[in-house]
């Protein structure tokens, strides 16, 4: 018999990804410091959005201060 598993929410993996992916740190490493991107999903709600912090690419809770670019992204599978 097979059970269902609940999907990760979109922002958990996407955090997950930009704090401990190799090629997400190599990416991020050619961003200028102040850089910010802000982030939306469609299946969960609220503001997220991506910076370096102390040269580290970092995923974070609510809106970015002043968004280089924003992004809103399709659920995760």
């Amino acid at each position: 018999m097979e059970t269902e598993q609940t999907a990760e929410p979109s922002n958990l993996v996407l955090r997950r990804f930009f704090e401990t992916s190799e090629s997400a740190r190599k990416a991020a490493a050619h961003l200028k410091s102040a850089a910010q991107v802000g982030v939306r999903f469609t299946d969960v709600p609220g503001d997220f959005h991506f910076a370096l912090i102390e040269g580290k690419p970092r995923f974070l809770d609510g809106p970015a201060k002043d968004p280089d670019f924003e992004l809103t992204m399709a659920r995760w599978r």
